[in-house]
C-alpha cells in the first residue's frame, strides 16, 4: 500500500540523509586530518631548521675552539705577552728615572763604563 511505501521511501531517504551525514563527517575530518599533517610537518621543517641551526652554530663554536688551537700553548702565548708588556713598562719607568734625574744617572753610568 502507499503508506508503507511513503513510509520505506522516508526511510531509505534519512538512511541517504545519515549516509550523506557521515560522508560529510568523514570528509570534514579528512580536511582537519590534512591541516594537522601540514601544520606537523611545518612544525618538524621548523625544527629541522631550528636543529640545523644548533648543528650549525656547534660546529663553528668547534671551529672556533680548533682554530684557537692548544689552550695551553695560548696561554703561555698570552703569558708571554703580559711579560714583555711588564719588561716595556719597566724599561719605561727606567728611563722615565734616568730623564728625571737630569742626566746624573746617566753620567754615572756612562763612567762606570769608562772606568
Amino acid at each position: 500500500d502507499g503508506h508503507n511505501d511513503k513510509s520505506l521511501l522516508d526511510n531509505a531517504e534519512a538512511q541517504g540523509g545519515d549516509m550523506k551525514n557521515s560522508v560529510d563527517t568523514a570528509a570534514s575530518n579528512l580536511e582537519e586530518a590534512k591541516k594537522a599533517f601540514e601544520e606537523a610537518k611545518a612544525r618538524k621543517t621548523n625544527i629541522d631548521g631550528h636543529n640545523d641551526k644548533i648543528t650549525e652554530g656547534r660546529a663553528q663554536l668547534q671551529d672556533k675552539v680548533a682554530s684557537l688551537g692548544d689552550l695551553d700553548a695560548l696561554a703561555a702565548k698570552v703569558k708571554e705577552a703580559e711579560d714583555h708588556a711588564m719588561a716595556l713598562k719597566n724599561r719605561e719607568t727606567e728611563a722615565q728615572i734616568l730623564k728625571e734625574s737630569g742626566g746624573d744617572l746617566t753620567q754615572k753610568a756612562l763612567q762606570a763604563i769608562r772606568a
